[in-house]
């Protein structure tokens, strides 16, 4: 005790030399507790498997790059003539968008076959893990979670088992719900609709300059589950906001044309293609859009807007880019009755601070689509309306009336 009192007196009487002593105590035990931490789970803590010892990772390689992910076919080759190792599995890491809550949530990723979890010696505490059938092609999708991401993500909700409905599908921006839809209606069904909405033929209009669109030579099913999502096909902007109208207008495809006209030349030029009922569930579901889904970002007080987001992965060097994207935004205005329609299309956005790193269009072309509106609204005459109700209430309320 006497020589603790004795140090301590040494201290307060030289203050600068004690505060010297502490700070390089302080960074002294703090740097090595990084390195132990580092160390520790690195190389002191085993890997969180059944046997870890016993876990060995596969690749390709060549002379250019020295790690290569495996293709599916020499993965499927290797697991079948494998005579060295009990089980094999394959994985593949990514980054995807979460979207369905309060804000879309890029999360990484496992991409798995059905053997990896039970190789890993990976139990499942709720619900069932991957199986044998969800590995064939044209599965249904199954996700497993981690429990702190689960509990996090869908706290007071229970997501087991739970199916998206249409109008989610839309909110959402899903497209796997997209894909089963159109494949639900099939191939023939699918050509016939865009076709009956302008999609696949050339758009011919005043201007002589204009291109067919890109279809796809054979249409496969692969062919309607991509371009059920906006992938496998290219039209004109123009081209796509005539089917868009068509979709929202009542239900009238009319070709468009760059000449003033009457209301009445264009009612006797319009070919119906939806009907009414139709349209005003779509009417619903882009207003819907805007109040929950991926469009909120646009929703300018008092203009009553609908819109749906597109977002579009370029073809680079033969491959879908993930990080060069294409972005497009359609709004119509006000939804209950649209008067007008807007366009908005970014190409390759770039992952910024204010959007949160995302490249989508939610986080791009809707909020400029927003500051558009913001600005033309009053120079279009549009009159705010304030305190409308939502969409369930002022749109489809109206419609069941109607009918």
């Amino acid at each position: 005790m006497q020589d603790i009192r004795l140090a301590l007196r040494n201290l307060r009487m030289r203050p600068a030399f004690s505060a010297v002593v502490i700070l390089t105590l302080t960074l002294g035990i703090g740097a090595n507790t990084a390195v132990f931490t580092v160390m520790n789970a690195v190389v002191l803590a085993p890997l969180p498997y059944a046997n870890p010892g016993d876990v060995v990772v596969l690749n390709e390689q060549t002379p250019e790059i020295p790690m290569l992910s495996a293709t599916r076919q020499n993965y499927e080759a290797w697991r079948d003539r494998a005579q060295s190792f009990s089980a094999m599995g394959a994985v593949r890491a990514t980054n995807m968008t979460l979207t369905g809550g309060v804000e879309p949530e890029r999360v990484p990723i496992k991409m798995m076959s059905a053997s990896v979890l039970p190789l890993l010696g990976v139990s499942i505490t709720n619900g069932r893990g991957f199986t044998q059938a969800d590995d064939r092609p044209g599965a249904q999708g199954v996700a497993v979670l981690a429990a702190g991401f689960a509990t996090r993500r869908f706290a007071g909700t229970q997501p087991l088992g739970r199916s998206i409905t249409l109008s989610e599908v839309f909110t959402f921006s899903s497209n796997v719900g997209a894909a089963r839809i159109a494949l639900a209606q099939g191939v023939e069904a699918h050509k016939a609709f865009l076709r009956k909405l302008g999609q696949l033929e050339r758009l011919r209009t005043e201007l002589p300059e204009s291109a067919s669109p890109i279809v796809p030579k054979r249409w496969s099913d692969l062919n309607t589950i991509t371009i059920a999502f906006g992938h496998g096909i290219a039209v004109a902007p123009l081209q796509a906001v005539m089917g868009i109208n068509a979709v929202v207008n009542g239900g009238y495809l009319i070709p468009p044309t760059f000449l003033k006209r009457s209301e009445e030349d264009a009612r006797a030029m319009a070919k119906r293609v939806l009907k009414p009922e139709t349209s005003e569930k779509m009417r619903y579901l882009m207003r819907l859009n805007a109040e929950i889904g991926t469009a909120k970002q646009a929703d300018v007080k008092g203009y009553y807007i609908g819109g749906k987001t597109g977002t579009s992965e370029k073809v680079v060097g033969g491959r879908y880019s993930k990080k060069q994207v294409l972005n497009s935004f359609t709004a119509i205005i006000p939804a209950d009755n649209p008067q007008y329609q807007l366009l908005v299309m970014l190409d390759e956005p770039k992952a910024l601070p204010e959007t949160h790193g995302f490249i989508t269009s939610g986080w791009n072309a809707v909020p400029t689509g927003g500051k558009v509106i913001a600005r033309i609204g009053p120079l279009l005459g549009i009159e705010p309306r304030f305190d409308l109700p939502p969409s369930d209430r002022l749109i489809l309320a109206a419609s069941k009336t109607s009918q």
